[in-house]
């Protein structure tokens, strides 16, 4: 009797560790770090692909803001389609993060205030 006992607290501790494993496991691939690491993984291939230097260089500043944004839209259009499709993701990662930053602040205020 007392083995059986032993046996089912021994098989519930096991299934108790595999359902917190999965619990943090969750709490890690939702969190607002993996987003950053991918944002900080898009900007470091781009920086890798497209010299930051030459394009500041290039850069015409003394035309205002609309002649500054006209040659980034030039810029990004000229470049190889591997390097928009990183940009695109770099914008798509950025509003996701500033999205999740927003709401966690939000939560932070909600839960703190008495």
């Amino acid at each position: 009797m007392s083995q059986s006992l032993n046996f089912n607290q021994v098989n519930q501790a096991e299934i108790m560790a595999r359902i917190l494993f999965l619990h943090r496991l969750k709490g890690v691939f939702l969190s607002v770090w993996v987003r950053l690491a991918v944002f900080v993984g898009l900007v470091g291939v781009v920086s890798l692909m497209v010299s930051i230097r030459n394009v500041f260089a290039n850069a015409v500043l003394t035309g205002g803001l609309f002649s500054g944004s006209r040659y980034i839209v030039s810029s990004v259009l000229e470049t190889e389609y591997l390097v928009q499709f990183l940009l695109a993701g770099l914008f798509f990662f950025s509003l996701l993060l500033a999205r999740d930053i927003f709401n966690n602040i939000k939560l932070r205020r909600h839960f703190t205030t008495v």
